[in-house]
Order: structure tokens, then C-alpha cells, then sequence
């Protein structure tokens, strides 16, 4: 009896004998339409009942062929049908269906039909209405009132709130207090606060870098990405990476100049006049670097691909003032034990910032005189006439 229960099929529910005649049952198609009726949630039938359907389903076949067998000889091109084989040999022989075959060949030459792709393309016409009816919906929906168009790559660009934390999902009722509580979570800082001129814009920026960009904020230089801002932000809060590489780099100038500024601290900024000619220095083909005076050294700008390219989220004249913002800021800051930058650090940047102001100022002097229409050679008056 425990040998006749070894070997069972729970789909079908029988059991055999020996080994071999399971594996034979699980080749049958009486267990392979029990599988089927399986996966829709059916139960199984038994082979009697199954051997009834495929009888059944058989004699449909056949009556279906019987019916068929009548058109199963028809001439295309004289568009006749013929009982039996032998009769359909003859006419194939007769000169009437010789010159006719000959016209329906050159009539389609004409047309440019081949005429070996006929019988696929009747046996995929049904397949190409399917396709077809696939194409209209998908148009419809493209042109429903639901698609808005996109102007430009600034609006696909993702971007964390600023009420919302950098590192985790944590929403805040104001800037004020989701500094600090990224402060206390994560320890994070904003650098040189007090130079801060737009705080809403470098938080929008850090959230785009993050959201859009999948950057480390500490190690995104390096060019490693992450596959997702979640991915990103969990990297950020194992490693400690939760902070600015803003110190003792070079591209900090470049990527947050929009949102510091530093001219209240210049060393010169009161006996200094905006006519001092500036020496510009000369860049050597040989390494395309520029060396300002704190050591920090800037590529040129033909080699911009392969230095990191800052984001503008808002616009120049866009900007608010923040002081109260900041102030207060500032008082979370150091009710935490803040002390405020560095001045070693903060006068090293400001040197560098304003040296680069300088530069620029002086650059687009000389191109506005260059491109201007009162030095073209060929100058005529407009007034005077």
C-alpha cells in the first residue's frame, strides 16, 4: 500500500506505481491541460473527462476540414473553384488559364506586388489591424488633455523642497527648522553662514544635485553617481557624507558664487578703485591652469567636461533678501555650539572671489569695446543727417 502512494500527482490527484510512470503522466496532455486549468484558478478534470474533450474538440476539426475540403483547389487567376485535384490539374493545363496566369503576373510587375508575399500578408492581416488599433489608442493618448508639453530641460529637473531634509524623508514646517533638524539628525552645517546672500537658492541647488543628479555632496567630484536619490542619500548618511566639500577646493568659488558673497570682506574693499588695471595672467598651453593667489588653481575652460558644471535653479534678479532668515539660522547654529567660520578660511575665499571678479570685469571691458559698433571700421552716424 506505501508503495502504491509513493509517487503522486496533486494536479491530477492519482498516484502511480513506479517512478518511470509518473514521469510519462507528467509528459501527458491530460497533465498539461490540468496545469492549464490551474493557472485560471479551474479544477482539475479527470482523464475520462479530458479524453471527452479532446474527442469532441477533434470532431470539430474534422467537420471544419470536411467543409473547407470543397475550396481547397481554387484558381487565383481565374477565380474559380474546383471539387477534386485531378479537375484542378486539368484547367491548370488549358491555354485560357496559361494566358490568364501570364496577365495576372505582369499586372502585378506593374503594381510593384510580389506576388510570394501574398500569402503572408493575409496570414499577418490580422495581426497588422491589431497593430494598427495599438497606434491609434497610444495617439489619442498622446494628444489628450492630460500631456502637457515640455519647453525646456529646467523643467524635468527634480528638486528636494527646501521645508524637506536632504538625507531622509522628514518634512518641516519652515527652512528654519528643517536646518535644524538636519542639524541634530545629520550634522549638517551650512559653511560660512554669515556670507550667505541667497540661503532658499543653495538649499534648491543642493536638493536638485541630490534629486536630479543622485551626487554624493561631499564626493560628487570624483564623478561617482548613484541609481537613485535614495540610494544616494542612505550613501550619504553610512559614510557620514552628510556635509559640503566646501574647503580646500579649488571649484568651491565657481559652483557657489551665485549663492555667497564675500565683499564685505575684501582686504581692500574700501581703498580700492574700480579703475586699478589688473594684470592678467597669461595661461600656459602646457597645462591650461590658472593659479590665484591662495594656491587654488582653475582649469581652462575648454576642458569644462571634465570639471563639474554648476546648476542654476534661480535666477540672479530672482533672489530675496534673507537676513532674518539667516539670523536665525544662525541662532540655531549656535545654540548648538557653532562659532562661526573660520577667518583663515573665509578671507582665503574672499581673496580668491574678488580676484576672479576682477578678471571678469576687466575680460568683458575688452570684449564690450571690441564688439562695439562706434569702433567698426566702417562707422556711420546715426544722428546728424
Amino acid at each position: 500500500m506505501a508503495s502504491s502512494n509513493k509517487f503522486i500527482c496533486l494536479t491530477c490527484q492519482i498516484s502511480f506505481e513506479a517512478l518511470q510512470m509518473q514521469k510519462d503522466h507528467y509528459k501527458s496532455e491530460w497533465h498539461l491541460y490540468n496545469l492549464k486549468r490551474k493557472l485560471t484558478n479551474l479544477v482539475s478534470i479527470s482523464e475520462k473527462e479530458f479524453n471527452q474533450i479532446k474527442l469532441t474538440h477533434q470532431q470539430q476539426q474534422s467537420s471544419i476540414h470536411d467543409h473547407n475540403g470543397s475550396e481547397q483547389f481554387y484558381c487565383k487567376a481565374c477565380r474559380k473553384n474546383f471539387f477534386n485535384e485531378k479537375a484542378f490539374n486539368q484547367h491548370n493545363s488549358s491555354q485560357k488559364h496559361v494566358l490568364k496566369s501570364s496577365a495576372l503576373l505582369e499586372s502585378n510587375k506593374k503594381s510593384e506586388i510580389d506576388i510570394k508575399n501574398v500569402k503572408t500578408e493575409m496570414k499577418f492581416l490580422k495581426s497588422d489591424d491589431e497593430e494598427e488599433s495599438r497606434i491609434e489608442i497610444i495617439n489619442e493618448d498622446l494628444c489628450g488633455s492630460d500631456w502637457e508639453e515640455v519647453e525646456s530641460d529646467e523643467e524635468i529637473l527634480e528638486f528636494i523642497p527646501v521645508n524637506e531634509c536632504l538625507f531622509c524623508e522628514h518634512k518641516s514646517s519652515s527652512i528654519e527648522t528643517n536646518l535644524s533638524h538636519m542639524s541634530l539628525a545629520h550634522s549638517f552645517f551650512i559653511p560660512d553662514l554669515e556670507y550667505c546672500n541667497d540661503l532658499k537658492g543653495l538649499l534648491i541647488y543642493l536638493g536638485t544635485k541630490i534629486s536630479s543628479g543622485h551626487c554624493c555632496l561631499w564626493c560628487s567630484d570624483h564623478g561617482k553617481s548613484f541609481a537613485s536619490k535614495k540610494s544616494a542619500q542612505q550613501h550619504m548618511i553610512d559614510v557620514g557624507h552628510t556635509k559640503i566639500n566646501f574647503y580646500n577646493r579649488p571649484e568651491t568659488i565657481l559652483e557657489f558664487e551665485d549663492f555667497y558673497d564675500y565683499t564685505s570682506s575684501y582686504p581692500d574693499a574700501s581703498n580700492e578703485e574700480d579703475g586699478d588695471e589688473v594684470e592678467t595672467p597669461i595661461l600656459d598651453d602646457s597645462d591650461y591652469e590658472l593659479r590665484l593667489p591662495s594656491g587654488a588653481v582653475i582649469g581652462h575652460r575648454s576642458l569644462m567636461v571634465y570639471y563639474k558644471q554648476k546648476l542654476r535653479p534661480i535666477q540672479a534678479g530672482q533672489r530675496t533678501p534673507n537676513t532674518k532668515l539667516l539670523n536665525k539660522v544662525a541662532n540655531c547654529y549656535k545654540s548648538l555650539g557653532w562659532t562661526g567660520s573660520s577667518d583663515s578660511s573665509a578671507m582665503q575665499i574672499a581673496r580668491d572671489m574678488h580676484y576672479i571678479n576682477r578678471i571678469s570685469k576687466k575680460l568683458s571691458l575688452k570684449i564690450g569695446e571690441k564688439h562695439n559698433r562706434a569702433k567698426q571700421k566702417h562707422f556711420r552716424s546715426q544722428i546728424g543727417f
